[in-house]
């Protein structure tokens, strides 16, 4: 009886979860339509464009982590059904997904209304929320299975975007209030890049995940993309830092891989 009770209870959190991530969806698409103001978010975007802002392209990895996370849901669906020791992830996740869908939610109600610092701090809860979810999520110890992969890396990837996003975002906002930093823009964009680069490589070795910094060298290379016919010297740093990222990725991921190999000779 006590068995039953807990699938349900983790069935029920899947199912919200999942509902969660379809409604998230769906508002990001409809929202995206210009039926706010005749806003979509790249129209608010170019308001405050500044050298932070990534090249259009970047956006694109949003498909990407939709695709992850439902992948995500699908193969847990399949964990419970057949009552896999590995269902525990559900738990491990509660109902902080659904947070998050509902942050993203407010998040594009916001920024279409042109409420840029209240989005800034919906930005910075949702990177709480999110890395409160790795911890709860990441492996203890070593080796890294197939199942993990799977259920942690939608995770961590999201993570490592809204990381560069949530700094973006902090870019635009300033640029809103108009305000006069003592740097030049210059300066200040690449400072804010080693910020960002900075934080990627710490949470990136903190969880253990390749994914994070993936995203993160993603974001900032668009950066330097972005400002490569303006502006050599931040399209140098920003390709510099992401380099900086995916070498602590490939140090992480060989440390895994070793990891791996030396459990496969002992077992």
């Amino acid at each position: 009886m006590q068995e039953q009770n807990y699938t349900m209870q983790r069935s029920t959190i899947l199912y919200i979860n999942f509902t969660s991530l379809v409604a998230t969806i769906f508002v990001n698409y409809f929202f995206n339509t210009g039926i706010i103001n005749g806003n979509t978010v790249k129209t608010v975007s170019d308001r405050y464009e500044n050298m932070f802002t990534p090249a259009d392209y970047a956006f694109g990895i949003w498909g990407i982590i939709y695709f992850l996370l439902t992948i995500h849901f699908i193969y847990c669906f399949y964990l419970l059904k057949n009552n896999d020791s590995n269902a525990t992830i559900i738990k491990k996740v509660g109902l902080l997904f659904a947070v998050t869908s509902l942050i993203n939610c407010f998040w594009i109600y916001f920024w279409l209304h042109d409420l840029i610092g209240i989005c800034l701090i919906l930005m910075i809860v949702l990177l709480y929320v999110l890395t409160t979810m790795l911890t709860r999520i990441t492996p203890k110890k070593e080796p890294t299975t197939l199942t993990q992969l799977i259920t942690t890396t939608p995770f961590t990837l999201y993570g490592g975007w809204v990381c560069v996003a949530m700094i973006a975002n902090a870019a635009a906002f300033l640029v809103k209030l108009g305000w006069k930093h003592t740097l030049e823009d210059e300066l200040w964009t690449i400072l804010l890049i080693i910020i960002a680069g900075f934080i990627n490589i710490l949470l990136s070795w903190k969880y253990r995940a390749v994914a994070f910094g993936l995203a993160g060298a993603w974001g900032l290379s668009a950066v330097a993309i972005n400002n490569l016919d303006t502006n050599y010297t931040v399209s140098v740093v920003g390709i510099l830092t992401a380099t900086a990222i995916l070498s602590t990725c490939f140090y992480i991921g060989t440390r895994k891989l070793t990891t791996n190999q030396s459990s496969l000779q002992t077992s």
